[in-house]
């Protein structure tokens, strides 16, 4: 029984966690911390159809090692992180497209030629 209520502690906790780590990333400014765990209980409200209950076991596993260390895991397990420099590298042509003044100086030297 210990295993299937810790099952679901652990699932409602971590996609509380998701909504807070997305609240936390936008950076609002003048948003005290309690604001954006406001901002994340209406978010998991608005996609679980439910509220969020387990403040509690949120506050106390949030900064626990072991707790930070399992969510990292399931990141690197869940996001496919994309090296720039390696698609910079694949992209053909990497030069830049004529500006807008270049082009119409660009046509005024062909009709120039043209008269």
């Amino acid at each position: 029984m210990l295993n299937q209520r810790w099952g679901k502690i652990q699932k409602y906790v971590n996609k509380f966690s998701g909504c807070f780590a997305s609240r936390t990333a936008r950076n609002e400014s003048g948003k005290t911390e309690q604001d954006k765990i406001a901002d994340a209980k209406r978010m998991f409200e608005v996609q679980e159809k439910t509220r969020f209950t387990l403040d509690h076991a949120w506050i106390l596993l949030r900064h626990q090692p072991k707790w930070i260390q399992i969510v990292q895991e399931l990141d690197s397990k869940t996001n496919n992180y994309i090296d720039i420099d390696e698609d910079m590298n694949t992209c053909g042509n990497n030069s830049r497209p004529p500006g807008r003044k270049a082009e119409k100086r660009k046509l005024k030297e062909s009709t120039d030629q043209l008269v």
